[in-house]
């Protein structure tokens, strides 16, 4: 059975990183000792009817993941690189090993209560019943 939207918020917060301050939604504040933290934000989902018109498909469920790793204001160009591609290769392992549908990464520079930090956001799909593929 195809799981809802909460349901895979819920699952993508469990998600395997090294996070101190995981969220089920995006953080109001955040301080250096609450990261890396965790957070999900702009879910979305679609799905048509079956009919002559429309192949049948499954649901689709979409949603971000994102882990802050540091302001921007600290450390050097240099560290905050290799803290990011370490998130990276860590949140990857983490999606594979969730029976997700797909997934992209990136490294974004996002503002939380006026700082900015270093993140990597995740898109992820999950499109049918991929726990029981």
């Amino acid at each position: 059975m195809m799981a809802g939207l909460a349901e895979l918020l819920q699952k993508l917060t469990a998600l395997g990183v090294n996070a101190k301050l995981r969220l089920p939604h995006p953080p109001t504040a955040l301080n250096a000792a609450d990261l890396p933290a965790l957070w999900v934000q702009l879910p979305s989902a679609d799905d048509a009817p079956i009919s002559f018109q429309h192949a049948a498909h499954w649901p689709r469920l979409v949603c971000d993941v994102v882990v802050a790793v540091a302001p921007v204001a600290a450390a050097t160009a240099a560290n905050n690189f290799a803290a990011l591609v370490a998130a990276m290769d860590e949140l990857n392992a983490a999606l594979r090993s969730a029976r997700l549908t797909s997934w992209t990464i990136r490294a974004a520079v996002m503002e939380v209560a006026d700082t900015a930090y270093w993140c990597v956001v995740g898109r992820i799909e999950k499109r049918g019943d991929s726990d029981n593929e």
